[in-house]
């Protein structure tokens, strides 16, 4: 190797990334960690609109440099070349999880991309071994993720991922129209479009109240902590997590909570998108009750049937685990799993140990919601 090799190659050592020349790489790529300013983040940017993927720099701002739980930790392959260009990227961002009954670091996976003039290197399984690496050296204990179809199979075979499937994706039609789309009768909802449900807002019992939640205190963090006793695998969906998470660009979530003489018993998060019928579909992000408090778990469901009735929703999508605490209330308001045609894109859902973390890929030791995609 040149001496410029030489340092080139020690340098990716040092930042975690696989250097140039190693595997079927080529030395043409320079490989470094991601820095956190402007101008990587416009590389970030171009390379996913040059690939037909675009995102706004404002979320990938949001997603990279501003998570409560800490470290950028994005890999970048660059081009040697005067007009130097992504050539792939691989991206996870850090969040604490609760892992068999103990606070942890973690990542989620997502925004991995290999540009079109450089698949077929491996690029994609090295760059994410050198990552693995790099963030088990700083405590992270696993990494988790929502793969689409396109890196399933890399994620599960040569990650060595453990395979939660099938990705637990709940729907409840509000209006007859979503219906006849679905079913290829779309002819007919222009005539027929009807609402299945009146989904009013519950009465409350005395002492009972909504309050719209803007901002997140150490009540509703302890809210999650007693529903989540029981969970093995979860974000931690504390205060400082939900008041993150809930400033992302581009949404209108709204949080509320039902509160029981100034104490929360039960919280929902809700959101809602256009399809690309032009429709507007309701999204119930999370919810999440007092185990001694069932009754909130149904009253707050209602009351997010109501709220996205109100915007226009014609469905309301959900994800969540049929062994999960709250599961119930869902299928007693009329959600019913989606089958895997209906879905439209094809997703998974998995997670990898770094450390020695037992029951990993047991799905019933797990919690996920719509709030844990950040793409959802």
């Amino acid at each position: 190797m040149t001496d410029a090799e030489n340092r080139r190659s020690e340098r990716a050592r040092s930042e975690g990334a696989r250097p140039a020349g190693e595997g079927s790489t080529g030395d043409d790529l320079e490989f470094r960690a991601m820095e956190a300013n402007d101008a990587d983040l416009k590389l970030f940017h171009d390379c996913f609109v040059a690939n037909g993927s675009p995102r706004s720099i404002a979320m990938l701002r949001w997603q990279y440099f501003t998570p409560p739980a800490g470290p950028l930790l994005v890999n970048l392959a660059i081009t040697n070349t005067p007009d130097a260009r992504l050539a792939a990227i691989y991206a996870v961002f850090p969040v604490y999880m609760r892992a068999g009954g103990k606070r942890v670091l973690a990542v989620q996976s997502l925004n991995t991309l290999t540009d079109v003039a450089f698949r077929g290197r491996g690029l994609f399984i090295s760059m994410a071994t050198a990552l693995y690496e790099r963030a088990a050296k700083i405590g992270v204990e696993l990494v988790y993720g929502f793969p689409n179809g396109n890196s399933a199979h890399g994620i599960f075979k040569r990650l060595q991922w453990d395979s939660l499937d099938p990705l637990p994706v709940l729907i409840r039609p509000l209006r007859t129209g979503y219906v006849l789309r679905k079913v290829r009768a779309g002819f007919l909802a222009r005539f027929f479009d009807f609402p299945l449900t009146f989904a009013s807002s519950p009465k409350l019992a005395s002492g009972l109240e909504f309050r719209t939640v803007r901002n997140f205190d150490d009540a509703l963090s302890e809210l999650w902590n007693v529903f989540a006793t029981s969970v093995g695998f979860a974000i931690e969906r504390d205060a400082q997590y939900l008041a993150w998470r809930l400033q992302r660009p581009g949404e209108s979530y709204e949080c509320f909570a039902l509160y029981e003489h100034d104490q929360p018993i039960g919280l929902a998060i809700i959101g809602s998108t256009m399809s690309s019928d032009g429709s507007r579909v309701g999204k119930l992000m999370d919810y999440y009750f007092l185990p001694t408090h069932t009754f909130a778990g149904e009253l707050v469901v209602a009351e997010a049937m109501h709220r996205l009735k109100a915007r226009g929703c014609g469905v309301v999508w959900a994800w969540n685990f049929e062994h999960s605490a709250n599961h119930a209330a869902l299928r007693a308001s009329g959600f019913f799993t989606m089958s895997a045609k209906l879905q439209g894109a094809e997703g998974h859902v998995g997670a990898r140990a770094f450390t020695s973390l037992a029951n990993i890929g047991d799905r019933k030791q797990w919690y996920i919601s719509m709030l844990d995609s950040d793409t959802a």
